[in-house]
């Protein structure tokens, strides 16, 4: 069986795109990858038998097994081992990312229903509503922007359009006063 090019460009990556007998780097030459030891002398199409060579050192070795000094073979599993740790780390960090933009995503949720509530269901934020709240709480806190919403819609002089930057005038008054206190 052959190896696919997503392998084989994933082999040239974890070697840097270098040659492993000549240390050469494209685009002086063509990459290729190489079994270290031969199909014919039982090796198999997986990473760890596979490195990255150019077309003249391949050439040159032909069909051959390349027996690998102990030291350099400990030095590639070594470097497998890395590159498995640093995929899980990867993977962790994405679900991490996910679970984050998810929890989020129900704390903004929560606004979105004080939101609503507090117009009696006849206004909802919108998306560029939900982003700006996310801004606001950068620098406020979440009981201070449940606050201001409130004030924002008990006050009945200010019209509906207009509700949300009153709200933001709100947080910035209170910012000064807790300013002002210290």
């Amino acid at each position: 069986m052959a190896i696919t090019k997503k392998q084989r460009f994933g082999i040239f990556e974890r070697d840097n795109f270098t040659c492993q007998y000549c240390g050469r780097k494209p685009p002086d030459i063509v990459l290729e990858a190489d079994h270290m030891i031969s199909i014919k002398d039982g090796g198999k199409d997986d990473d760890i038998n596979m490195i990255t060579s150019c077309f003249d050192c391949n050439r040159g070795k032909s069909g051959k097994s390349v027996y690998i000094q102990k030291k350099k073979n400990k030095s590639f599993k070594k470097e497998l081992k890395l590159l498995k740790e640093r995929k899980y780390q990867l993977e962790a960090y994405y679900d991490f990312i996910k679970q984050k933009s998810s929890i989020e995503r129900k704390e903004l949720d929560v606004f979105q229903k004080c939101w609503g509530q507090c117009s009696n269901d006849k206004d909802h934020l919108t998306e560029s509503g939900i982003k700006n709240i996310k801004k606001l709480l950068k620098t406020y806190t979440s009981d201070q922007v449940f606050e201001a919403i409130k004030i924002a819609w008990d006050t009945y002089y200010v019209n509906d359009e207009e509700k949300f930057i009153y709200m933001c005038g709100i947080l910035k008054n209170m910012k000064l006063e807790e300013n002002a206190q210290l």
